[in-house]
């Protein structure tokens, strides 16, 4: 006898408001674009409630900063929108800065935001629109951290030009003197226009001492910039970490209860698509784990000591070959010697760079590692060669920034942080890092740090 079929009724708006990312349901009613409804990530991020924002204009409900005189959010916005409605076709936007309005609890106001919008049509049977899917991504953490390190670089390069502009007059400054100095006291006397030399580099200490005092006033002001920045970036690092979690753990967790209560009710789409929410809590939680390891190392302070990095190396090699037992896997160390450096940041950036070779050369019948180092200009430089897919060398400029990716999540799984941060921990130990690869025949990672005192 067969056994009767089992109908699935999926709640497709439970499934929708579950989604681990940021969505909004508009009409295409320009210019109000009405929202329809919202995922609770998106909800989340905006600080908004379901039952404040449904059936509102979305530019009545997200209007630009008003004390912003420079914004220009609500203007691209609408013209993307007004662009999927003319095309019939996905629109996707740069990167915008489009803050959000505060809550009354948080003290009114707005917000700084970042985001990374796509919005995209659903088509009847008759081509007609019947709704915009608005998505965004929130990048503005990437954004912070990005323009912290900019600024920092500004402030070194200010430092270095001041020192150079000024170093021939002071150079010249203390040559004078030097010179008056060791002269005989009846030399000095017969000279008769040493007084105007006096004077002359009187009014040159005192110039350098005015710039000196200027520059030290800018510095100030900066760090004091710095400072409200880095409290910004702490607030927000918690907010990721405290707020986040919360919706993505309820994400989680009732889809596996979903799984484990009802899964006997599900067809294979439906148990398909509840798997893919639970990879994708899993990944956001990751990601979130590597924003808040790449914030906090920008503030860490450096622990040097003494690391025998063949050791160091071996040890990571043998555990992540053991996770790793697919296909034949080949990891060559050659001997490394010893190197100052903090022990468990130092130990993120081998971790990071072997997993990748790992990853990037799994595909290979046979992956070949080679991880060795040699001396060059008073740093010691490590190497970490696959024989893996590699990359197109003219898209380097992208290799180590924050959710850059060379390769597609479908070729392999990534969050696009771990290059990041190994450049600003390598970049924290005064030591530099860089690649080289051909697409489809491997890539060599490189980083270097300062010599110890016997050279080794």
């Amino acid at each position: 006898m067969k056994a009767p079929e089992i109908k699935t009724i999926l709640d497709y708006k439970k499934l929708f408001e579950s989604l681990p990312a940021l969505f909004l349901i508009l009409k295409p009613d320009s210019p109000h674009f009405t929202i329809l409804d919202a995922s609770n990530l998106y909800l989340a991020a905006t600080m908004t409630k379901r039952n404040e924002i449904v059936n509102k204009g979305l530019f009545e409900v997200f209007p630009d900063n008003p004390n912003d005189l420079t914004a220009t959010g609500e203007h691209n916005l609408k013209r993307s929108l007004q662009n999927v409605i003319e095309k019939k076709q996905q629109d996707i936007m740069p990167v915008q800065k489009y803050d959000i309005p505060l809550p009354a609890e948080k003290g009114n106001g707005f917000e700084e935001r970042y985001w990374n919008p796509k919005n995209t049509p659903v088509l009847n049977d008759k081509n007609e629109i019947i709704y915009i899917v608005h998505k965004v991504e929130d990048v503005t953490a990437s954004i912070f951290l990005e323009k912290k390190g900019i600024e920092e670089n500004r402030i070194s390069e200010e430092k270095s030009q001041f020192i150079r502009s000024n170093e021939e007059r002071i150079n010249l400054i203390l040559q004078a003197l030097l010179k008056y100095t060791t002269m005989d006291f009846s030399d000095r006397l017969s000279i008769t226009d040493k007084g105007d030399e006096l004077d002359a580099i009187a009014v040159g200490l005192n110039s350098v001492i005015d710039e000196l005092e200027n520059q030290m006033s800018l510095l100030k002001s900066t760090n004091s910039e710095l400072e409200h920045t880095n409290k910004e970036l702490d607030s927000f690092s918690y907010s990721v970490s405290h707020d986040l979690r919360a919706p993505l753990r309820a994400i989680g967790g009732y889809s596996q209860v979903l799984l484990e209560d009802y899964g006997t009710k599900l067809d294979d789409e439906g148990k398909h698509t509840v798997n893919v929410i639970i990879k994708n809590t899993f990944k956001m939680g990751a990601l979130i784990d590597d924003l808040l390891t790449f914030s906090r190392v920008g503030k860490q302070n450096l622990t040097k000591v003494l690391l025998d990095m063949d050791n160091k190396v071996n040890t990571i090699c043998r555990e992540l070959s053991e996770q790793n037992k697919n296909g034949q896997l080949k990891i060559n160390v050659k001997p490394l010697g010893s190197v100052e450096g903090d022990s468990s940041m130092v130990k993120l950036v081998i971790h990071n760079l072997i997993s990748n070779a790992i990853k990037y050369s799994s595909r290979k019948e046979k992956a070949i590692i080679e991880i060795g180092s040699y001396n060059e200009n008073n740093m010691k430089v490590f190497y970490v060669k696959d024989n893996g897919a590699g990359f197109d060398m003219k898209y380097y400029n992208k290799l180590f920034g924050v959710f850059q990716r060379l390769h597609s999540s479908n070729e392999f799984e990534g969050i696009g942080v771990g290059l990041a941060l190994v450049h600003r921990i390598i970049k924290k130990h005064q030591g530099d890092v860089w690649a080289e690869a051909v697409l489809d025949k491997g890539a060599t990672f490189y980083f270097s740090l300062p010599l110890t005192k016997d050279k080794n």
